[in-house]
C-alpha cells in the first residue's frame, strides 16, 4: 500500500512539474530534478508524458472561439483579464491543470482513501495552530504539531510512517521484529525503540533525537548495524555527504538539506527545548524578532509581518503559548520597542 502512496505522490510531482514547463515557470535547478526524475521513476516518467500531452491538447484549444467561451462563462475574471492570445492560451494551461488536479483527488480518493481500513492505513492532519497526541496499536506515542500531515500503515512485518509535510515528535515502542520507519521522500529514518522528533519542510528536515539511536539512509537501502555513528562534540557542526548511512545518538540534531543531498549534525545541550512545542509552549532566549516571528507564524491563522527591518533584530528572552497568538503578541509588545498593529487579514509590527 505504501508503495501505492508512492506513486500517487510521484504523479502528483509530474503534475506540477508538467504545469511549471507548459507556463514556462521552471527553474534551471527544478529542470534538472525532473530530468533526475525521469530517469529514476517509472510511474513518474509516464505521469509527466501524459501530463504534458493534455496540457498540450488543451493549450491548443486556445484559438478555439467555442472553447475560449465557455472559459470565458466559467472563469470571466482571468479570461477577460487575458485579452491577447498568450494570455488566453495561459488561461486554457490552468484550465486544464484544474481538471488534472481533481481528476488526480478523485483517483487518489478512489483507490488509496477507499482501502485504509482494509490495509490498516490511518491519515492524520493538523491545521495551522493545531497540535494533536496520536496513540498506536503497538503503544507507540505520536504527537503532531501545527499544520502537519502523515499516513501510518502497520503491519505484520513493518510499521511504516509517510511524514508529508510538518512536524512530529515520535515516541516508539520497542519491537525488535518490526522495525520503525519514517519516509521523508528519498531519505529514511529506522529505528527499534527510542524518543525523536523530526520537522520536514520543503527544502530540508531537521531530526532531533531525544532517547537512543536512529539510522538515517537513502529509502532504497537497508538499515546496516554497523554503520557509523554521529557524536558531534561541543559546538562543533559536521557536514557530510548524505548518501552514506549514518546513525544518530540522542542528544545529536541533524539537518539534511534536500537540494544539496547533504546533512549538518551538531550536539545540543538541550534537546527538550527543540521539542517544547509538544507542551504548548515555546521559549525564545534572546533570539531575533525575526526568527521569533517566522516561528510564530507557523502557528498563526494571520500573517505576522515586520515592517521596519530596523526591529528586526532586537532580541526577545520569553516564553510564549503557540494556541494564544495573541498573548504571544502582547508579550513581544511589552518587552520591546514595538507596536503590534492587528489587520483583518495580517499583523503588522513596527517600532515605537
Amino acid at each position: 500500500m505504501i508503495d501505492s502512496i508512492k506513486e500517487y505522490q510521484e504523479e502528483s510531482r509530474a503534475l506540477r512539474d508538467a504545469l511549471s514547463l507548459v507556463g514556462g515557470e521552471l527553474s534551471r535547478e527544478e529542470a534538472e530534478n525532473l530530468k533526475t526524475w525521469r530517469r529514476g521513476s517509472e510511474s513518474y516518467r509516464e505521469s509527466f508524458s501524459e501530463s504534458v500531452e493534455l496540457l498540450g491538447d488543451v493549450e491548443s484549444l486556445a484559438g478555439d472561439a467555442d472553447f475560449m467561451k465557455q472559459l470565458d462563462d466559467a472563469l470571466p475574471h482571468r479570461v477577460s483579464s487575458s485579452s491577447n492570445r498568450n494570455g488566453r492560451k495561459q488561461v486554457a494551461v490552468w484550465a486544464a491543470a484544474a481538471v488534472l488536479v481533481v481528476t488526480c483527488f478523485i483517483v487518489f480518493q478512489t483507490n488509496y482513501q477507499g482501502v485504509n481500513v482494509e490495509q490498516n492505513i490511518s491519515r492524520y492532519v493538523t491545521r495551522v495552530g493545531e497540535q494533536k497526541t496520536i496513540d498506536l496499536d503497538d503503544g507507540s506515542q505520536v504527537v503532531l504539531n501545527t499544520a502537519t500531515q502523515l499516513l501510518v500503515d502497520y503491519s505484520s512485518s513493518a510499521r511504516r510512517i509517510v511524514l508529508e509535510r510538518g512536524e512530529a515528535y515520535f515516541d516508539v515502542a520497542k519491537d525488535s521484529t518490526r522495525p520503525f520507519s519514517i519516509e521523508l521522500g528519498d531519505q529514511e529514518v529506522t529505528v527499534l525503540g527510542t524518543a525523536f522528533s523530526i520537522w520536514r519542510q520543503p527544502e530540508q528536515f531537521t531530526l532531533a533525537v531525544s532517547d537512543g539511536v536512529v539510522a538515517i539512509h537513502r529509502r532504497s537501502d537497508s538499515v546496516v548495524p554497523g554503520a557509523p555513528i554521529l557524536e558531534p562534540r561541543g559546538e562543533e557542526r559536521v557536514e557530510l555527504p548524505g548518501r552514506n548511512q549514518r546513525r544518530v545518538s540522542a542528544g545529536t540534531v541533524v539537518e539534511f538539506f534536500v537540494d544539496q543531498q547533504k546533512l549538518v549534525a551538531y550536539h545540543s545541550e538541550d534537546i527538550d527545548q527543540i521539542q517544547d512545542w509538544r507542551t504548548g509552549m515555546i521559549h525564545f532566549e534572546n533570539s531575533p524578532l525575526d526568527q521569533v516571528v517566522r516561528e510564530l507564524n507557523r502557528y498563526s491563522g494571520k500573517k505576522i509581518l515586520i515592517e521596519d527591518r530596523s526591529i528586526m533584530g532586537l532580541e526577545l528572552y520569553a516564553t510564549v503559548k503557540v494556541d494564544h497568538i495573541n498573548e504571544a503578541l502582547f508579550v513581544i509588545e511589552q518587552a520591546l520597542p514595538i507596536n503590534v498593529m492587528h489587520h483583518f487579514d495580517r499583523i503588522v509590527l513596527t517600532r515605537k
